[in-house]
């Protein structure tokens, strides 16, 4: 049976592609949506502090993880052979003036206003990507979270899944090898960042999984195992 999912984008990537939109369709847009001009100029400004913020994350975890390879070659670089990098370049970050604190909720309700005006459209919506898609309903009681893991700096893991349209995601970890899953981190996020609680200067190969949750409760079953190797 299918039903019309939830509209915003339940991963870092669609939320790129629809603040992108926004950003430089919505002129072009409103010249037939003909929004109130407050509501138009917030909605732009939403639009551009994400995109400051995302672009100025992506720069400066790519600073932390070139400080990362120079700690290792200051550490354990070999004299003559291995040059020492130069320290990476962290960048400022410049956002629109205002309060953008809970912009997924601001959003939502920008939604319902600009869907409840007359001249709304779906087109509309395509062109933004503020429209959901028809999806068959989720069977909650198998639904779990699609981990992907995508880069390990230091004790660090960096990992993307879909919310699904659930609040957030519980993750655990362990030792490879050992029973005992250790409670991790909540993330109400799409994108998290996990640190492995092990001790400094030590290397372990462990495994990571992952639940839903909704009103603070666990939704569906626990993920598959995932493993990485974390620590120096």
């Amino acid at each position: 049976m299918a039903n019309n999912s939830d509209w915003y984008p339940g991963s870092l990537e669609g939320e790129r592609e629809m603040y992108s939109a926004i950003s430089a369709n919505l002129d072009e847009v409103d010249a037939t949506l003909k929004m109130e001009a407050a509501k138009k100029t917030r909605l732009l400004e939403m639009a551009q502090a994400f995109i400051a913020y995302d672009e100025n994350l992506t720069l400066n975890r790519a600073a932390v993880k070139s400080l990362g390879t120079g700690f290792k070659t200051l550490m354990k670089g070999k004299k003559g052979r291995d040059p020492m990098p130069e320290l990476p370049k962290y960048h400022e970050l410049t956002l629109p003036a205002g309060d953008f604190v809970g912009m997924e909720e601001e959003m939502r309700a920008m939604r319902r206003y600009m869907t409840g005006l007359f001249t709304w459209t779906e087109n509309m919506g395509d062109v933004l990507k503020m429209n959901g898609k028809e999806t068959d309903a989720p069977n909650l009681n198998e639904l779990a979270p699609d981990v992907k893991i995508k880069q390990v700096e230091g004790r660090n893991v960096y990992v993307s899944t879909k919310k699904e349209g659930m609040d957030g995601i519980e993750y655990q970890w362990r030792v490879a090898g050992e029973t005992i899953w250790q409670p991790l981190t909540n993330s109400g996020t799409a994108d998290a960042i996990l640190e492995i609680p092990i001790a400094e200067g030590t290397a372990k190969k462990i495994e990571l999984r992952a639940i839903f949750l909704r009103k603070f409760k666990r939704v569906g079953i626990w993920s598959p195992t995932y493993n990485a190797s974390v620590g120096n």
